[in-house]
């Protein structure tokens, strides 16, 4: 497992609701996609789509411009090396961007090895995100640390809005030789 050391979405905000739903196959904006409406206190609102993934990073680290809340992402890399195994790997980030969502979202990483389909480790932002509009966009931040690997192999992050996968992003942990050891 991994510890989250920290978790930010931009325009977070909190908001529970009880929901009465029903199945409206209507195709909005050209998008040709369905939608399921819910009624709350008499009124009827659409109930949060599938967000799309526009990028999906893995870095050292994230820095947040205060004031501009421009993302500034330092180290970006595809591969995690490692002399032996099992290894941790102290630190790292994931920067994840979306777009095309409306409504309420619970977002979750996983980390899961693709060698034996376990999971590996969790993180959720804590709070509920409201997104208004289908053409807003997203930042999502994952700070973690202290990520165990037992073996070098295929990973996966992948990203879950209210309990379904809508992004995943692959990489490599590989074992390096330690060539300072030969003689």
């Amino acid at each position: 497992m991994f510890t989250l050391s920290r978790c930010l979405c931009e325009k977070a905000t909190r908001g529970f609701f009880t929901v009465l739903s029903m199945r409206d196959f209507s195709v909005e904006a050209g998008l040709g996609r369905s939608e399921e409406h819910v009624l709350i206190n008499g009124g009827l609102m659409v109930k949060a789509s599938k967000p799309v993934v526009n990028a999906m990073l893995i870095c050292d680290k994230i820095i947040t411009e205060v004031g501009t809340n421009k993302k500034s992402l330092i180290g970006i890399f595809e591969n995690i090396s490692a002399y032996k195994f099992p290894c941790v790997h102290h630190f790292l980030s994931v920067y994840i961007k979306l777009t095309d969502a409306r409504g309420d979202y619970r977002f979750k990483l996983e980390l899961a090895d693709l060698e034996d389909g376990s999971i590996v480790g969790k993180a959720e932002i804590p709070k509920t995100v409201n997104v208004s509009s289908p053409l807003a966009i997203h930042d999502l931040v994952f700070n973690l640390a202290a990520m165990k690997f037992n073996h070098q192999g295929k990973y996966e992050f992948r990203i879950f809005a209210n309990d379904e996968v809508f992004g995943q992003k692959t990489f490599m942990v590989n074992q390096i030789e330690d060539t300072s050891r030969r003689k």
